[in-house]
């Protein structure tokens, strides 16, 4: 399956790095009532299937309610496979990371998902299902995302993610737009609606993989 865009905004994209690819995104979310954080994730293809991963969120503020704890909290490392790199009849791929505690804030959890992609003409449609297993009450979130090819440089991206945790349903809606550039660096902005209305940011770079080698 092509990579029309290297990350959704809320959703997970179900392609796994090439070999010696490595993959750098800076990211920045504002929610309303929720608060405002930022983050920095890595990702590094050990084999055209398998890549490793670590993520770095900070939480600028936040409520007792937010996904990002105020300040930096933990340290995200995971792994994923991509067992089919086929969209016929789906792109299949499952993982999990782990949340490492780095004080107080922050708590151990683990993070199993299923991640599934499929091609209609220039339009990906990507689905995923991730549970939080840790220290806390369980925690379960489910996406459906789709993204479209409008001739190579602009893409479109269309999202609706539920979340369920000790606050109980949320959910949102997320249109958003991503535009590539040259040296294959791409940018993203994207605004949510639903349980709370927020504003997403997203920059993404490139390195290596087979793409390079060409």
């Amino acid at each position: 399956m092509p990579e029309l865009i290297q990350e959704f905004f809320l959703s997970e994209a179900v392609r796994s790095e090439d070999r010696g690819e490595l993959q750098a995104t800076a990211g920045a979310e504002s929610f309303r009532n929720l608060g405002s954080d930022v983050n920095l994730s890595f990702e590094y293809g050990l084999t055209d299937r398998l890549q490793v991963s670590t993520e770095l969120p900070y939480g600028i503020t936040a409520t007792q309610q937010a996904m990002v704890p105020l300040s930096w909290s933990t340290v995200g490392v995971g792994a994923l496979y991509q067992f089919s790199r086929s969209s016929k009849p789906l792109t299949f791929s499952a993982g999990v990371e782990a949340e490492v505690p780095v004080n107080s804030r922050g708590e151990w959890e683990w993070e199993p998902e299923f991640l599934a992609a499929k091609m209609f003409g220039p339009t990906q449609l990507h689905v995923s299902f991730i549970a939080g297993l840790g220290q806390g009450p369980r925690e379960y979130a489910y996406n459906a995302a789709t993204v479209t090819d409008l001739h190579g440089k602009w893409f479109p991206t269309f999202e609706f993610s539920g979340r369920n945790n000790e606050f109980g349903n949320q959910f949102y809606i997320t249109p958003g737009i991503y535009r590539r550039f040259p040296h294959r660096l791409e940018a993203g902005a994207a605004v949510a609606t639903g349980s709370h209305l927020g504003m997403l940011f997203k920059l993404t770079w490139e390195h290596g993989g087979d793409e390079d080698n060409n």
